[in-house]
């Protein structure tokens, strides 16, 4: 496919500006930094297009701090203004980014998504006994950046363009250490080449799928599995014999090191599809799906939360609705009518002032 050209003065334009900042408040609305940056809306856009245009713009700081539910990570928040610039850079770069995807990659693409990816599984599942499932070992923080910059001339011609692709790049924050080593490494290569994609950010999550759209091709048109299907790092290969799966496991391995990417040796192992692929969180069987166990607790620990925080008064009605909602909307693509029918029962929400008009004895309330 031949290398794009055209785009860059369409995203530094007014209107696709505009646009981005729409999106970019989706969720965020009443943030102090969205309220802040839509002030003086006009103003920033103007701002934002003048340095776009002049070459000159440059990201900021992020804003970081971990999460612990599923694993411990590193979550960098971008500058806002700085997210709305990703906006506007991946309105137009990624339909043409889309476009070289395989239709077996759902992450962060229109039409796809983790349900989708979810049913994909289940339907192989259901035609084939093997299954390969991969992982790739803190695959965001290893992601080798020089690697990411080569794809992304392989794919656009614009100086302007790859400079500012190359600028969101190099304003990545460090991110956790991966030292691995890999052949033809001296002692100073894992020291000299700079590494990883902030997690939190929008184009992070179209530079990962770039990173591994090689690996897409490669497995799609040279190994030709019975059927694949990956989301972001967690991919899945399909077949009749373990034998074969294995030895694409040891390929797939093989490739990833020209890639600087270590598959994970615990988690990527080939399993019959009888006993439950564990994968974005189900555990999917031939026929049926569950919630994996971890995910369940992770359910019943955060509505206890939702609950207390209700109770406290520091959460509103509306928004343990939306919370309840979206949990059941996610859970009701497994076969999980009990598991949701036992949290809910067993969750009382109680508001604050409830709480203390029954503690001041109001007549005609029992205690």
């Amino acid at each position: 496919m031949n290398r794009v050209g055209g785009l860059f003065d369409r995203i530094w334009s007014f209107e696709n500006l505009w646009e981005a900042a729409r999106r970019a408040r989706r969720g965020k609305r009443y943030r102090a930094a969205a309220l802040e940056f839509d002030f003086n809306l006009e103003h920033e856009l103007l701002r934002l297009e003048q340095v776009l245009a002049a070459g000159s713009w440059r990201p900021g700081p992020f804003r970081e701090f971990r999460i612990f539910e599923p694993k411990e990570r590193l979550i960098s928040a971008p500058h806002y203004p700085d997210r709305v610039v990703h906006h506007a850079v991946m309105r137009i770069v990624g339909p043409e980014l889309d476009r070289r995807f395989v239709s077996q990659s759902y992450a962060c693409r229109k039409g796809m998504g983790t349900h989708r990816a979810i049913l994909r599984c289940a339907e192989l599942c259901c035609s084939h006994p093997y299954v390969l499932r991969c992982d790739i070992r803190k695959f965001y923080p290893s992601v080798d950046q020089a690697i990411l910059k080569a794809k992304f001339r392989r794919v656009f011609r614009e100086p302007r363009l790859l400079q500012v692709l190359d600028a969101i790049v190099d304003g990545s924050n460090p991110q956790d250490p991966t030292p691995w080593i890999f052949p033809g490494d001296d002692l100073f290569t894992s020291a000299e080449r700079r590494r990883g994609l902030p997690i939190g950010s929008l184009t992070s999550q179209w530079f990962a799928n770039l990173t591994l759209n090689d690996l897409d091709h490669y497995v799609v048109r040279v190994l030709r599995p019975a059927g694949y299907v990956r989301y972001m790092d967690d991919f899945l290969l399909f077949g009749e014999d373990p034998e074969t799966l294995a030895r694409h496991r040891e390929t797939i391995r093989v490739f990833l090191q020209a890639e600087r990417l270590k598959l994970h040796e615990t988690k990527s192992v080939v399993l019959p599809t009888s006993r439950g692929v564990p994968f974005l969180g189900w555990r999917v069987f031939p026929g049926f799906r569950l919630l994996r166990s971890e995910n369940k607790r992770r359910a019943r620990r955060r509505l206890r939360r939702l609950a207390r925080d209700f109770r406290r008064g520091d959460s509103s009605v509306q928004n343990v609705r939306q919370s309840v909602t979206a949990w059941i909307a996610h859970a009701s693509w497994g076969d999980t009518w009990r598991l949701r029918k036992e949290l809910i029962e067993k969750t009382t929400f109680r508001s604050a002032i409830r709480l203390a008009t029954l503690a001041q004895g109001s007549p005609g309330v029992r205690r």
